[in-house]
Parts: C-alpha cells; structure tokens; sequence
C-alpha cells in the first residue's frame, strides 16, 4: 500500500519493470519521505486514509483517480502476489 499511495503523491509515472534503484535520488529520497509521512498519519486509525476520500490508488482498479479522473490500473507481480496500483493517465 505504501508504495503505491506514495508514488501516486509524487506523481512518479508507473514502470512495472523499474526497480527503485533506477529512480533518481531525490525522487527515491521524496518517497521514501512521503512513505514515512503517510504511515505516520496512519498510526493508530483503523482505516488507513492518504487522500481526503481514503486511499488514492491502492486497492482501486477500475476506479477514477481523484487528480485526473484517469482509470485506476493494478498489476500482480510474478507468482508472489503483490500488486502495484497506479493511474493510468497522471502516473503512465
């Protein structure tokens, strides 16, 4: 969830072969900030909100995003079962 909710807060463009390494490092540096603000926020609510409306991307394929009104794309990655959500026109 994190990932997602921060790379959807810094408008990083989606990538599903980009590994965190191959981003620069201010922007590694700005999510990696904006990951440690969110799950801050959400320490102790039972249901986690990183947008006024809940979560912006996480969890809502299909779905239109609150920036844009883009489609909301997920991915399953491998055989391990994570998933990454993103927007499939402000993120792409």
């Amino acid at each position: 969830m994190k990932q997602a909710e921060a790379a959807y807060r810094e408008t990083l463009r989606h990538r599903s072969s980009e590994e965190l390494a191959d981003v620069d490092e201010p922007m590694r540096r700005r999510l990696y900030e904006t990951a440690a603000e969110q799950l801050q926020a959400n320490l102790g609510r039972w249901k986690r909100q990183t947008h006024p409306k809940g979560l912006a991307v996480y969890n809502r394929a299909g779905q239109g995003c609150y920036r844009c009104l883009g489609r909301i794309r997920t991915i399953e990655h491998g055989d391990i079962g994570r998933r990454t959500w993103w927007c499939a026109n402000c993120q792409t």
